[in-house]
Protein backbone atom coordinates (compact mmCIF):
# COMPACT_ATOMS: atom_id res chain seq x y z
CA UNK A 1 0.00 0.00 0.00
CA UNK A 2 2.58 2.53 1.10
CA UNK A 3 5.04 1.99 -1.73
CA UNK A 4 2.93 3.24 -4.62
CA UNK A 5 3.41 6.90 -5.43
CA UNK A 6 0.23 7.20 -7.46
CA UNK A 7 -2.75 4.98 -7.93
CA UNK A 8 -5.98 5.09 -9.87
CA UNK A 9 -8.94 2.94 -8.98
CA UNK A 10 -12.32 2.42 -10.56
CA UNK A 11 -14.35 0.37 -8.14
CA UNK A 12 -17.69 -0.22 -6.51
CA UNK A 13 -18.17 0.73 -2.89
CA UNK A 14 -20.87 -0.35 -0.43
CA UNK A 15 -21.29 1.02 3.09
CA UNK A 16 -23.15 -0.22 6.14
CA UNK A 17 -23.50 1.01 9.72
CA UNK A 18 -23.19 -1.85 12.21
CA UNK A 19 -23.01 -2.28 15.97
CA UNK A 20 -20.33 -4.18 17.87
CA UNK A 21 -22.41 -7.33 18.26
CA UNK A 22 -22.86 -7.58 14.49
CA UNK A 23 -19.18 -6.77 14.01
CA UNK A 24 -18.17 -9.73 16.20
CA UNK A 25 -20.45 -12.08 14.28
CA UNK A 26 -19.19 -10.85 10.91
CA UNK A 27 -15.55 -11.33 11.99
CA UNK A 28 -16.27 -15.01 12.64
CA UNK A 29 -18.09 -15.39 9.33
CA UNK A 30 -15.39 -13.82 7.15
CA UNK A 31 -12.51 -15.79 8.70
CA UNK A 32 -12.35 -18.52 6.01
CA UNK A 33 -12.61 -16.01 3.15
CA UNK A 34 -10.29 -13.15 4.17
CA UNK A 35 -6.87 -12.25 5.51
CA UNK A 36 -5.72 -9.13 7.30
CA UNK A 37 -3.95 -6.33 5.47
CA UNK A 38 -0.20 -6.96 5.82
CA UNK A 39 0.36 -3.27 6.72
CA UNK A 40 -1.35 -3.55 10.10
CA UNK A 41 0.54 -4.26 13.28
CA UNK A 42 -0.29 -6.54 16.19
CA UNK A 43 -3.48 -4.60 16.87
CA UNK A 44 -4.82 -5.54 13.43
CA UNK A 45 -5.61 -1.92 12.65
CA UNK A 46 -4.11 1.47 11.87
CA UNK A 47 -5.24 5.06 12.40
CA UNK A 48 -6.33 7.34 9.58
CA UNK A 49 -6.21 11.14 9.86
CA UNK A 50 -7.69 12.98 6.89
CA UNK A 51 -7.63 16.75 6.38
CA UNK A 52 -10.46 17.68 4.01
CA UNK A 53 -10.56 20.76 1.81
CA UNK A 54 -13.76 22.49 0.71
CA UNK A 55 -14.98 25.88 -0.44
CA UNK A 56 -15.92 28.73 1.86
CA UNK A 57 -19.57 27.78 1.35
CA UNK A 58 -18.92 24.03 1.62
CA UNK A 59 -19.66 23.15 -2.01
CA UNK A 60 -18.38 19.57 -1.80
CA UNK A 61 -20.38 18.98 1.37
CA UNK A 62 -23.58 20.25 -0.21
CA UNK A 63 -23.03 18.12 -3.33
CA UNK A 64 -23.32 15.07 -1.08
CA UNK A 65 -26.23 16.40 0.97
CA UNK A 66 -28.21 17.29 -2.15
CA UNK A 67 -27.59 13.90 -3.73
CA UNK A 68 -25.42 14.94 -6.67
CA UNK A 69 -24.34 11.77 -8.47
CA UNK A 70 -20.91 13.15 -9.39
CA UNK A 71 -18.98 14.43 -6.37
CA UNK A 72 -15.37 15.29 -5.51
CA UNK A 73 -13.19 15.46 -2.43
CA UNK A 74 -9.67 16.76 -1.93
CA UNK A 75 -7.82 15.62 1.18
CA UNK A 76 -4.47 15.00 2.82
CA UNK A 77 -4.61 11.55 4.38
CA UNK A 78 -2.07 10.12 6.83
CA UNK A 79 -1.80 6.48 7.91
CA UNK A 80 -0.55 6.07 11.48
CA UNK A 81 0.63 2.94 13.27
CA UNK A 82 -1.78 2.18 16.10
CA UNK A 83 0.77 0.97 18.63
CA UNK A 84 3.53 3.56 18.25
CA UNK A 85 1.73 6.55 16.76
CA UNK A 86 4.35 6.61 13.98
CA UNK A 87 3.26 8.01 10.62
CA UNK A 88 3.44 5.28 7.99
CA UNK A 89 2.56 7.31 4.89
CA UNK A 90 0.78 10.49 3.80
CA UNK A 91 -1.20 10.86 0.58
CA UNK A 92 -2.47 13.94 -1.21
CA UNK A 93 -5.65 12.71 -2.88
CA UNK A 94 -8.47 13.72 -5.13
CA UNK A 95 -11.47 11.40 -5.04
CA UNK A 96 -14.34 11.44 -7.48
CA UNK A 97 -17.51 9.47 -6.95
CA UNK A 98 -19.98 8.79 -9.74
CA UNK A 99 -22.97 7.12 -8.09
CA UNK A 100 -21.41 3.93 -6.60
CA UNK A 101 -18.23 4.04 -8.69
CA UNK A 102 -15.15 5.56 -7.09
CA UNK A 103 -12.18 7.08 -8.96
CA UNK A 104 -9.15 8.09 -6.95
CA UNK A 105 -5.76 9.61 -7.72
CA UNK A 106 -3.16 10.02 -5.01
CA UNK A 107 0.48 10.99 -4.57
CA UNK A 108 2.72 9.99 -1.67
CA UNK A 109 3.96 13.15 0.06
CA UNK A 110 5.19 14.53 3.36
CA UNK A 111 2.40 16.13 5.40
CA UNK A 112 4.08 19.53 5.66
CA UNK A 113 4.89 19.52 1.94
CA UNK A 114 1.25 18.76 1.14
CA UNK A 115 0.17 21.74 3.25
CA UNK A 116 2.67 23.97 1.47
CA UNK A 117 1.50 22.78 -1.93
CA UNK A 118 -2.14 23.45 -1.05
CA UNK A 119 -1.14 26.90 0.22
CA UNK A 120 1.02 27.93 -2.73
CA UNK A 121 0.23 25.65 -5.67
CA UNK A 122 3.97 25.21 -6.21
CA UNK A 123 5.09 21.60 -6.72
CA UNK A 124 8.74 22.55 -6.04
CA UNK A 125 8.03 21.89 -2.36
CA UNK A 126 8.18 18.16 -3.13
CA UNK A 127 11.85 17.30 -2.80
CA UNK A 128 11.93 14.48 -5.30
CA UNK A 129 11.39 13.90 -8.98
CA UNK A 130 7.71 13.55 -9.83
CA UNK A 131 6.41 11.25 -12.53
CA UNK A 132 4.16 12.54 -15.29
CA UNK A 133 1.16 10.83 -13.73
CA UNK A 134 1.92 12.39 -10.34
CA UNK A 135 2.19 15.83 -11.91
CA UNK A 136 -1.15 15.26 -13.66
CA UNK A 137 -2.72 14.43 -10.31
CA UNK A 138 -1.24 17.54 -8.69
CA UNK A 139 -2.37 19.68 -11.64
CA UNK A 140 -5.91 18.40 -11.16
CA UNK A 141 -5.83 19.14 -7.43
CA UNK A 142 -4.48 22.65 -7.86
CA UNK A 143 -7.01 23.32 -10.63
CA UNK A 144 -9.79 22.46 -8.16
CA UNK A 145 -8.12 24.58 -5.47
CA UNK A 146 -8.07 27.74 -7.56
CA UNK A 147 -11.34 27.17 -9.39
CA UNK A 148 -13.32 26.73 -6.18
CA UNK A 149 -11.12 28.51 -3.64
CA UNK A 150 -10.51 25.42 -1.54
CA UNK A 151 -9.42 25.82 2.06
CA UNK A 152 -8.74 23.36 4.92
CA UNK A 153 -12.07 22.55 6.50
CA UNK A 154 -12.00 19.64 8.95
CA UNK A 155 -9.74 16.87 10.27
CA UNK A 156 -11.31 13.41 10.63
CA UNK A 157 -9.68 10.59 12.57
CA UNK A 158 -10.66 6.94 13.00
CA UNK A 159 -9.31 3.43 13.52
CA UNK A 160 -9.47 1.12 10.50
CA UNK A 161 -9.38 -2.68 10.61
CA UNK A 162 -8.82 -3.90 7.01
CA UNK A 163 -9.25 -7.29 5.35
CA UNK A 164 -8.68 -8.60 1.82
CA UNK A 165 -10.41 -11.47 0.04
CA UNK A 166 -7.91 -14.36 0.10
CA UNK A 167 -8.37 -15.04 -3.61
CA UNK A 168 -9.78 -11.82 -5.15
CA UNK A 169 -7.46 -9.09 -3.91
CA UNK A 170 -9.56 -6.33 -5.43
CA UNK A 171 -12.26 -7.11 -2.84
CA UNK A 172 -11.60 -5.39 0.46
CA UNK A 173 -13.52 -5.03 3.71
CA UNK A 174 -12.78 -2.34 6.28
CA UNK A 175 -14.27 -1.68 9.71
CA UNK A 176 -13.92 1.99 10.70
CA UNK A 177 -14.32 2.68 14.42
CA UNK A 178 -14.42 5.77 16.64
CA UNK A 179 -14.93 8.27 13.82
CA UNK A 180 -14.16 11.67 15.32
CA UNK A 181 -13.22 15.14 14.11
CA UNK A 182 -11.87 18.58 14.88
CA UNK A 183 -12.11 21.95 13.11
CA UNK A 184 -9.18 23.62 14.89
CA UNK A 185 -5.41 23.03 14.71
CA UNK A 186 -5.76 21.72 11.17
CA UNK A 187 -2.09 22.13 10.29
CA UNK A 188 -1.12 19.40 12.76
CA UNK A 189 -1.20 15.83 11.49
CA UNK A 190 -1.87 14.15 14.82
CA UNK A 191 -3.65 15.70 17.75
CA UNK A 192 -6.83 14.81 19.54
CA UNK A 193 -10.28 14.71 17.99
CA UNK A 194 -12.69 14.57 20.90
CA UNK A 195 -16.00 15.01 19.08
CA UNK A 196 -17.65 12.01 17.46
CA UNK A 197 -18.98 12.24 13.92
CA UNK A 198 -20.67 8.84 14.22
CA UNK A 199 -21.93 7.45 17.57
CA UNK A 200 -19.09 5.43 19.14
CA UNK A 201 -21.33 2.37 19.55
CA UNK A 202 -21.48 2.12 15.73
CA UNK A 203 -18.86 1.58 13.06
CA UNK A 204 -18.76 1.83 9.28
CA UNK A 205 -18.33 -1.38 7.31
CA UNK A 206 -17.11 -0.64 3.78
CA UNK A 207 -16.90 -3.20 1.00
CA UNK A 208 -14.82 -2.24 -2.02
CA UNK A 209 -14.86 -4.44 -5.11
CA UNK A 210 -14.46 -4.51 -8.88
CA UNK A 211 -17.01 -5.83 -11.34
CA UNK A 212 -18.94 -8.33 -9.19
CA UNK A 213 -19.32 -9.08 -5.50
CA UNK A 214 -17.89 -12.45 -4.44
CA UNK A 215 -20.61 -14.92 -3.43
CA UNK A 216 -19.55 -14.92 0.21
CA UNK A 217 -19.93 -11.11 0.45
CA UNK A 218 -23.44 -11.26 -1.02
CA UNK A 219 -24.25 -14.08 1.41
CA UNK A 220 -22.85 -12.05 4.33
CA UNK A 221 -25.07 -9.08 3.45
CA UNK A 222 -28.11 -11.35 3.34
CA UNK A 223 -27.19 -13.42 6.41
CA UNK A 224 -26.73 -10.40 8.68
CA UNK A 225 -29.57 -8.33 7.12
CA UNK A 226 -27.15 -5.49 6.38
CA UNK A 227 -28.84 -2.35 5.10
CA UNK A 228 -27.00 -0.23 2.57
CA UNK A 229 -26.45 3.37 3.68
CA UNK A 230 -24.95 6.43 2.03
CA UNK A 231 -22.98 7.48 5.09
CA UNK A 232 -20.04 9.80 4.43
CA UNK A 233 -17.56 10.36 7.24
CA UNK A 234 -16.88 13.83 5.87
CA UNK A 235 -20.55 14.78 5.78
CA UNK A 236 -21.29 13.28 9.19
CA UNK A 237 -18.39 15.25 10.68
CA UNK A 238 -19.53 18.42 8.93
CA UNK A 239 -23.09 17.88 10.14
CA UNK A 240 -21.82 17.62 13.70
CA UNK A 241 -19.44 20.58 13.41
CA UNK A 242 -22.03 22.86 11.81
CA UNK A 243 -24.30 22.10 14.75
CA UNK A 244 -21.45 23.17 17.08
CA UNK A 245 -20.02 26.30 15.41
CA UNK A 246 -17.94 27.14 18.47
CA UNK A 247 -15.83 23.96 18.16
Amino acid sequence: MWGAKMSYTDRGELKFLIDYQTYGAILKYIGPFTERDSNVGKSGSYILCSLYYDTKNNKFYWEKVEGEKIRRKVRIRTYIESESGKALATMLEVKKKDDRNVYKNKVVVEFDDALTFMDTGNADCFKRRLSDSERATLDNIIYLKYKFGLEPKIMIKYEREPFFDRYVRSTRLTFDKNVSYRTVDLRTRGGETCEFAIPPNLMVLEIKYRRMLPFWVADMIRRFSLRLVTVSKYCEAMNASLARPDF
